[in-house]
């Protein structure tokens, strides 16, 4: 019996999903590129329109990225 062949390549990941949460709650998701960078995934997120539904007028907003 041999073990089975795997593929490299298809073990590479280009992408992911990241949960946006707001008040606690996650309300919305965004792909990005895994070598996106702190800064460009918040500006990406507080882009979406159901994140400024519970953002406008805020100025309180903190933003915590952590894996």
């Amino acid at each position: 019996m041999t073990w089975p062949v795997y593929e490299e390549s298809a073990l590479v990941v280009d992408e992911v999903e990241v949960a946006v949460q707001v008040n606690g709650k996650v309300r919305d998701k965004l792909t990005v590129s895994v070598s996106v960078s702190k800064e460009e995934l918040e500006e990406a997120a507080k882009a979406l329109p159901r994140v400024q539904e519970f953002t406008e007028g805020k100025n309180d907003c903190k933003s915590d990225c952590s894996a």
